[in-house]
């Protein structure tokens, strides 16, 4: 899930990332599970009993490992993302953390360059804006439809030419809970943190974010109903779906 720096689902931080000489395989910087140690993750769990407060920690632990790890020189952050507006690009907060220089690549867009718009660090969530706009928009939605769900996007070693890939889940948690808790049908490749958690009904509930324990199939997102309106805002201008959901799916690469 990680950023494998090239991402962070991966062992325990969760960006992916790639560099000269220092290029780790699966996920976070280099192989971050989703922005945070297991460790951390089970620490927070155990000192807040799982509760609303101890899940937004969590959140918050995702992008504050990212900041203390730093991004070495000449490592390439590598993650996923969705269009929720025709240049906004949503993502993970840990996801871009370090990082000065932004794109975003898919099919049907081709490669774009990107800026930072905004992050939600509380809630482990950023906003990228384009530089040209996607025809394919992803609509947000704060109400959950169903307990089967989809993660998409795409494993560090996908090219982002590539259409994305799709993983099942199923939704653990209550909808109106501070984290998506979920249970995957498989082990996600580094790449996957920031990637959209999509619900039967078409929309965006969540961001993935990190794994919840030693189970590589236990993980959990960031519900778009814990978003700040400053994330929000940028789907303003594009409140519904446009085009293929799918199509507005996009690798996310950076670095410093």
């Amino acid at each position: 899930m990680g950023r494998r720096a090239q991402g962070r689902f991966s062992n325990g931080s969760g960006r992916s990332r790639t560099g000269r000489p220092d290029s780790r395989p699966c996920g976070g910087h280099s192989h971050r599970w989703p922005g945070l140690l297991l460790a951390a993750v089970l620490g927070l769990l155990a000192s807040t009993g799982g509760g609303s407060a101890g899940e937004v920690d969590l959140l918050r632990e995702s992008y504050r490992q990212a900041a203390r790890e730093g991004l070495p020189e000449n490592a390439v952050v590598s993650a996923s993302g969705t269009f929720i507006g025709p240049r906004a690009v949503l993502t993970s907060a840990h996801v871009v953390s370090g990082c000065a220089a932004f794109s975003v690549e898919n099919p049907q867009l081709g490669y774009a360059t990107a800026q930072l718009g905004s992050v939600d660090a509380d809630r482990d969530v950023a906003v990228l804006v384009t530089s040209f706009p996607s025809a394919h928009v992803a609509a947000l939605s704060q109400i959950v439809s169903g307990p089967e769900l989809d993660v998409r996007g795409y494993a560090a070693s996908l090219p982002g030419n590539a259409p994305a890939r799709s993983y099942r889940a199923h939704r653990r948690s209550v909808a109106e809970g501070a984290i998506l808790r979920l249970t995957l049908g498989q082990r996600l490749p580094a790449g996957l943190s920031g990637g959209p958690v999509i619900d039967a009904a078409g929309a965006v509930v969540g961001v993935l974010s990190g794994r919840l324990n030693e189970d590589e199939r236990q993980a959990f997102a960031s519900p778009v109903h814990g978003f700040a309106r400053t994330i929000t805002a940028y789907a303003g201008e594009a409140p519904g779906a446009r085009g293929d959901v799918g199509a507005a799916v996009v690798k996310v690469q950076c670095t410093r």
